[in-house]
């Protein structure tokens, strides 16, 4: 009997001593903020780890110890760098860390819960939104087990953005934890078929579900595959194989149209998904002169969609600058094959020929065969980490 009151005696003293301490590691999302500047929503994911060291956003920006039963933080995050919290649990999952100048609301994470909740949620996948005005397009790519990447796409440029998100399948909620964009925070998720709309008091988001792009064709050569090992090129009797040959029968053949009509899709370094558009290049023959104009829309737009501050480059052929690859401006090219190929304009008879371009870019294009200065196919690419990009124009319509 005395050995079980001394027993009691011990589990009463252990439970009393570690009565009220939380244990703070791991991750957590911090929802709000309580700041001498006001009150915040911040809705980033923190992470107390085991070696004292305090990340946002999975990356490390302080140190965290216990100091008794206060919790002591130095960050560069925080409007203190060094201070002080008490601890309170609200609770299972949430902790409230109070220090003299700001107090921080956290909702624990747990990997794993996280991760089959995000699966099991049907977020995952491509999304593509409308952005702020018709010109922007938004992407959003939810990938499990928690990562998202949100790209904005916009004539002239486009934007990445890295973070985490998390589904709670109870309150039919997904927090999205992004840097440097508006549209972090926690929505309504409501899902229906392949749409999908994300809502909070802020802003109303309505998603299409996308495929990956999987038919892009990618150029394999380069520019010095051009050159032999002394610098020479390699190709100087490629014009003789060329199906254009006069001119004066280019000039006539483009005389006989007023617009050329592309649908362009192109595809920038960090996209998962390819931006679309019809592109118009119209044509001007110039009576009494040997001399046609066609606007050159193979930087991704023309002149009814361009981006401001812009124009679009010269594109003349006349007698006095021959080139019997118009519109390309450099004369480094090959012919690789005949092709027949099939556009939404039509199925045409092709030389296909490959070409140096603008800037370590490569091109690919098809030359019909029986009409001069029209092409029905156009690849550039330039393969670079940063500023890469794949253009694709096929020919749908020609008046």
């Amino acid at each position: 009997m005395k050995k079980i009151t001394t027993l009691i005696l011990m589990i009463f003293f252990i439970n009393t001593l570690f009565a009220g301490k939380i244990d703070v590691t791991g991750n957590w999302l911090v929802y709000k903020a309580i700041t001498q500047k006001g009150t915040m929503e911040p809705y980033q994911p923190a992470g107390f780890n085991p070696d004292g060291t305090f990340t946002i956003m999975n990356m490390p920006v302080g140190e965290w110890k216990m100091k008794g039963k206060l919790l002591n933080l130095k960050t560069r995050i925080f409007e203190k760098q060094d201070e002080d919290y008490t601890i309170k649990q609200d609770g299972d999952e949430k902790m409230i860390l109070k220090g003299k100048t700001q107090t921080l609301y956290l909702l624990k994470l747990n990997p794993n819960v996280v991760a089959n909740n995000n699966k099991a949620s049907g977020l995952v996948g491509l999304w593509q939104a409308k952005g702020d005005y018709p010109e922007m397009k938004r992407i959003f790519e939810f990938s499990a087990p928690g990562i998202l990447k949100i790209t904005e796409t916009e004539p002239g440029s486009m934007s990445n953005y890295n973070g985490n998100w998390a589904y709670f399948p109870g309150e039919k909620e997904v927090v999205l934890m992004v840097m440097g964009t508006d549209l972090k925070g926690k929505y309504k998720v409501e899902v229906s078929g392949d749409g999908l709309t994300l809502t909070n008091s802020e802003k109303i988001i309505n998603v299409e579900k996308l495929k990956p792009q999987s038919d892009v064709e990618h150029l394999s050569f380069r520019e010095e595959d051009f050159y032999d090992d002394n610098g020479d090129y390699k190709y100087d009797d490629e014009e003789q194989k060329l199906p254009w040959q006069d001119v004066y029968g280019i000039i006539s053949n483009l005389g006989n149209f007023k617009k050329l009509v592309y649908e362009c899709s192109e595809l920038s370094a960090g996209a998962v998904v390819p931006d679309k558009k019809t592109l118009t290049a119209y044509v001007q023959h110039h009576e009494g002169e040997d001399k046609v104009c066609v606007d050159y829309i193979f930087n991704g737009y023309d002149k009814d969609n361009l981006p401001e501050g812009t124009q679009l480059p010269s594109n003349c052929l006349d007698n006095n600058g021959f080139n019997k690859l118009f519109p390309l401006k450099d004369d480094a090219f090959r012919v690789v094959k005949k092709e027949q190929i099939t556009v939404p304009a039509g199925t045409f008879d092709c030389t296909v020929v490959e070409a140096t371009g603008d800037f370590e870019a490569v091109q690919k294009m098809w030359l019909i065969d029986d009409n001069p200065g029209v092409y029905a196919k156009i690849i550039i690419e330039k393969k670079d980490k940063n500023f890469g990009f794949n253009k694709t124009f096929v020919l749908k319509a020609s008046e």
